[in-house]
């Protein structure tokens, strides 16, 4: 038989955050084995922050349920919430944040597998029977309370790991922590002799992108003491580091668009791209829509 798989839910609302946990066993049927659910703090929160709250509370079970259970691994672990906002965060370097931000999802990266994230629509979403409250005669009657979705037995269940290219940077904009960004802007204003120099003497893009990643651990090191961003080259450096090169060639080529497009304008009829639906993504690369 196929091992048990433990999968576990959050969501929130401006009353409560909390988290289910469903356990499948390879067959078609699934069941809950714990549920928690904590009220809202009197200080006022932000939705995303308390939904933030929720997915913390999911990593720090999934802790516990393996430090109980040997038998219990990340791999059989998978995590499933409907906030697109806070996926975006633990997607990304911890140190964009705000402090509150910040220190919650360093800590879920560390407790956590990423690629194990997943989106599911809010209907679907058994923890949000908790968040909302629910009567018991309603709650009996439940049956995604009480298995969880249709979808978490089937056979061909597949998983969304979604990006967040949704999400509106307008929308993250209050979490961004101010002296992060001057880092980025120092590094990519004198991005042509940067580039030019780096390339002239490596061929290897390899190479080149462990450099550029070297680079940013050691300007964060510089703006954040206490982040100690040591050994080996992560993942998520490396799509950092590659975004960043991307940006800093394209502002090389189309600044003038870029410029028109940050303010909310449409690209100049002489542009080469006028003729492409050029947009610009959550990560600030320019990007065809289509024609």
């Amino acid at each position: 038989t196929e091992p048990a798989e433990i999968h576990i839910f959050s969501d929130a609302s401006p009353k409560a955050y909390g988290c289910v946990r469903k356990v499948t066993d390879g067959t078609i049927s699934s069941s809950s084995i714990v549920d928690k659910c904590r009220l809202a703090p009197l200080k006022k929160l932000s939705l995303a922050r308390l939904e933030l709250m929720g997915i913390l509370g999911s990593a720090r079970l999934a802790e516990y349920l393996q430090k109980t259970f040997p038998w219990i691994t990340s791999d059989h672990i998978f995590f499933w919430r409907n906030s697109q906002i806070t996926l975006h965060w633990i997607n990304g370097d911890p140190l964009r944040w705000k402090e509150f931000v910040r220190n919650r999802v360093r800590e879920i990266q560390e407790k956590t597998n990423q690629d194990h994230w997943n989106y599911c629509r809010g209907k679907t979403n058994p923890a949000d029977k908790l968040t909302r409250g629910l009567s018991i005669h309603v709650l009996v009657q439940d049956d995604v309370w009480w298995h969880g979705p249709d979808w978490l037995t089937s056979q061909n269940l597949s998983f969304n790991n979604s990006s967040g290219s949704e999400i509106n940077e307008r929308d993250i904009a209050d979490e961004l922590t101010k002296s992060y960004v001057p880092v980025m802007t120092v590094t990519e204003h004198y991005r042509t002799d940067f580039i030019d120099n780096l390339l002239s003497i490596i061929n290897d893009y390899t190479k080149f992108i462990r450099i550029i990643s070297y680079v940013f651990k050691f300007a964060a090191n510089c703006s954040f003491p206490e982040s100690n961003k040591f050994g080996p080259v992560k993942a998520d450096e490396r799509v950092r580091a590659e975004n960043s090169l991307i940006r800093m060639v394209q502002e090389g080529k189309f600044q003038e668009e870029i410029k028109d497009l940050k303010r909310g304008k449409g690209v100049f009829n002489k542009s080469k791209l006028s003729s492409l639906n050029v947009f610009i993504d959550e990560n600030g690369i320019l990007k065809v829509g289509g024609r």
